[in-house]
């Protein structure tokens, strides 16, 4: 799939209906947990377009520990823990 980065105001990533992942340049001031997470998120996005439950499988079977790196970054955090 085609990968884009640019500077993104409201996103970390994004991935289109036609294949292209868009991440947003500020990530590299991430750790790289919180950086795998928004990748493999968006790659998940590949498999399964829409937040279903199959998504949410996948996401559960690539990173167990996604929903503690995403309260990190939703928190603002540079790193998961805090």
């Amino acid at each position: 799939p085609a990968l884009r980065l640019r500077r993104m105001r409201r996103r970390w990533g994004s991935c289109s209906n036609r294949g292209e992942v868009t991440l947003n340049i500020r990530l590299v001031e991430r750790a790289e947990a919180l950086i795998d997470l928004v990748v493999v998120h968006e790659l998940c996005h590949l498999l399964e377009f829409r937040h279903s439950q199959r998504f949410y499988r996948l996401m559960d079977a690539a990173l167990p520990d996604w929903r503690r790196r995403a309260e990190a970054l939703d928190r603002g955090d540079l790193a998961p823990g805090g």
